[in-house]
């Protein structure tokens, strides 16, 4: 499993609540670690070197705890003290194996404490443990939670016993699929599927999902769901129209199931370590033992695994429709609370944090394309300061060609006193120049000044346009002749 949306989008032959609780877990950072073969105390039977069960004299003890998957992770044997446990498939089917081969191991109790797993790995693992019956006598004890695949694996033992308030059933399988397209809409971000055929890239985050989508889907899910009530019509002696009704998704107490075909005996760990001990050394022809966990005569004849997924596949109705939708309904959380926690991660970049959310990306992921953002960012910003410093320098070569200008002219600078107000000043200065021409016997000096001094001219022009204070006011030329 890539992700926990891609964990969520599995089949799976669990019970939902406690799936749900433990993805929340693995989102949450929780470490996930299987107990199966730990937590025993100085009391506890001696393990099989290696072989993957405790012996008990000459009982083989298999434990399926927690959640179960195809196979166990590398990381599963760390954290046990989190509580939250899991079992592979694989593992079991060698365990099993080894203790059949074992000689000093005359019978077999599967220990399950278990809400189910994923889908794969199940059948075959059920296989194996019905085939079994034919080698040693085996048996099934529910240590308080035996659902979904846990009971698929379980109800493939010659008996299967519980304690009294152990929870018993949740036949059947289910996957969730989400549709995001509308969500999408509101955020303003479109999903687009490119596939080679309608059925391909179905589920996709952010795509709708048609009914036509759907049915191969519900299709699949029908299937298996097949497969698994043929299973336990076979394991339990069932006919295949008892194993459909029982077929509903639920979860019993240990007595009702017993009353429903689904429990031989209820009794403790102890009781079955003693039904097992005294067992027959073979199994009965049938493959079912007399006198295990309290069954009093062999079990009906079961029917051909055929006949009833034949029946069993009429059974795919609204109820299966329901459970779905609530699934979905249910685990759409995760996927909206990822999207707030990216925005929150990345307040100044809203944009950013959707597309990231959209693509699925890991947190590490994220940072690093944040990174390249801001780099790139720096970048312009930079590109944008040696503008204006362009801009700058090109003003001030401007400032430089227009004091050149004046120079070429022959007027001398114009000093311009600090105290000088910026509206009178030109004024000031034009007068004496005015004063200054006509001393030297210049007849027109306005003429004279702009001509030779356009700029202060010019000025002189704008001072007398914008106002001068009444004490600046230029004095009327004196008349000429």
């Amino acid at each position: 499993m890539n992700s926990l949306g891609a964990a969520q989008s599995e089949i799976w032959a669990m019970e939902p609540g406690r799936l749900r609780a433990w993805l929340n877990g693995m989102e949450r950072g929780i470490v996930i670690t299987i107990a199966a073969q730990r937590a025993q105390n100085q009391d506890a039977p001696d393990s099989a070197a290696g072989a993957g069960y405790l012996l008990d004299g000459d009982v083989a003890l298999i434990p399926i705890k927690g959640i179960i998957l195809k196979t166990r992770p590398p990381w599963a044997d760390e954290a046990a003290e989190y509580g939250i446990d899991i079992a592979g498939a694989l593992e079991i089917s060698e365990a099993l194996a080894g203790a059949v081969a074992d000689p000093q191991v005359k019978s077999i109790l599967l220990v399950i404490d278990s809400p189910g797993g994923e889908i794969a790995g199940i059948q075959e693992l059920a296989d194996a443990v019905y085939a079994a019956r034919r080698s040693k006598p085996i048996g099934a004890y529910a240590s308080d939670l035996a659902a979904s695949a846990a009971y698929w694996i379980g109800s493939q033992a010659d008996a299967f016993a519980a304690n009294r308030t152990a929870q018993i059933g949740s036949i059947g399988v289910y996957g969730v699929l989400y549709d995001l397209s509308e969500m999408g809409a509101k955020l303003g971000v479109r999903t687009i599927v490119v596939s080679s055929s309608p059925d391909k890239g179905v589920g996709v985050a952010g795509s709708p999902i048609t009914d036509e989508q759907l049915l191969p889907i519900q299709e699949m899910v029908d299937d298996l769901a097949a497969a698994f009530v043929a299973d336990v019509a076979r394991g339990r002696g069932m006919t295949a129209e008892a194993a459909k009704a029982a077929a509903t998704g639920r979860v019993w107490v240990a007595p009702k199931a017993q009353a429903m075909g689904l429990l031989d005996d209820l009794t403790t760990l102890d009781g079955a370590l003693a039904a097992m001990r005294s067992a027959a050394p073979s199994p009965s022809e049938g493959g079912h033992i007399m006198g295990l966990f309290g069954t009093k005569k062999p079990p009906d004849p079961a029917p051909e695994p055929a006949t009833v997924q034949a029946a069993a596949e009429q059974d795919a109705g609204p109820e299966k429709a329901r459970l779905a939708e609530e699934a979905v309904r249910n685990a759409s959380g995760a996927m909206v609370g990822r999207l707030k926690a990216l925005e929150g991660a990345y307040p100044d970049h809203p944009a950013f944090a959707r597309s990231a959310w959209e693509r699925g990306l890991t947190d590490e992921q994220a940072q690093a394309e944040h990174y390249a953002l801001l780099k790139g960012e720096l970048a312009q910003a930079k590109g944008t300061l040696a503008i204006a410093e362009g801009r700058a320098q090109a003003a001030e070569g401007e400032l430089a060609e227009f004091k050149a200008g004046i120079a070429r002219t022959g007027a001398a600078a114009l000093p311009i006193p600090a105290a000088a107000s910026p509206i009178s000043s030109p004024v000031q200065a034009y007068e004496a120049r005015v004063k200054e021409l006509a001393a030297g016997g210049d007849a027109h000096p306005q003429r004279t000044i702009a001509v030779e001094n356009p700029q202060l001219h010019a000025a002189y022009i704008a001072a007398i346009n914008a106002g001068v204070p009444e004490g600046e006011k230029p004095a009327a030329p004196a008349a000429q002749g």
